[in-house]
This record gives structure tokens, sequence and C-alpha cells, in this order.
């Protein structure tokens, strides 16, 4: 069992455990993911890095969606971060967060 207080101290220490330790939550996450970070490391991409990128994605997208995105990048054969963030968010869209405007008279 550990120790979560344990884990912060490590983080003072160890100045890559924060990305180590995302990286194995991203991992472990989801068989898909891990193929993901998996053959991305295969091709040259840092899996701190990209791990680190995906886990980012999770503030403007949902699990299901990421995870959505990681599999059909599987399916193609791409194994880069930038493809997963242009199909959770394409160039060209624009965020409206509102599209109707309340005024008051």
């Amino acid at each position: 069992i550990e120790n979560p207080l344990h884990r912060e101290k490590l983080i003072d220490i160890t100045p890559n455990f924060k990305y180590q330790r995302i990286c194995q939550l991203m991992t472990k996450m989801d068989d898909a993911l891990g193929l993901f970070l998996k053959r991305a490391q295969g091709e040259g991409e840092d899996p701190l890095e990209t791990s680190y990128a995906l886990f980012n994605l999770l503030r403007g997208a949902s699990k299901h969606t990421l995870l959505s995105a990681v599999r059909e990048a599987n399916k193609l054969g791409t194994f880069k971060v930038a493809y997963i963030q242009n199909l959770l968010k394409p160039s060209g869209s624009k965020h409206h967060p509102s599209i109707h405007r309340i005024t008051g008279s």
C-alpha cells in the first residue's frame, strides 16, 4: 500500500516524479492509451511528454472523448499527439461558450 504523503515527498525529491506518475496513470487508464503511448515511444516520442500532453487534453475534453480520439489514432496507425489534438480541437473551429447573448433592457 502506498501512502500519498510519501508520494508528495517524492515530488520534492525527484524532479520528474510528477511526469512519471502522470505517465503511469495515463498508461493504466485504458488499454488504448497504453498502446498509443507504447507505439508513440517506438516512433521516437518521449513517453513522459506524450502522456503529459494527453493528460492536459483532459482539461478540455472528457475522458470518454479522449479515449475515442486515441482509439481512432490507434486504428489509423497515427501515434502523434498533434493528431489527437486536431481531432479534439480542430484549428478552424472557434470556441463559443454561449451562442445566445442575453441583454437587459
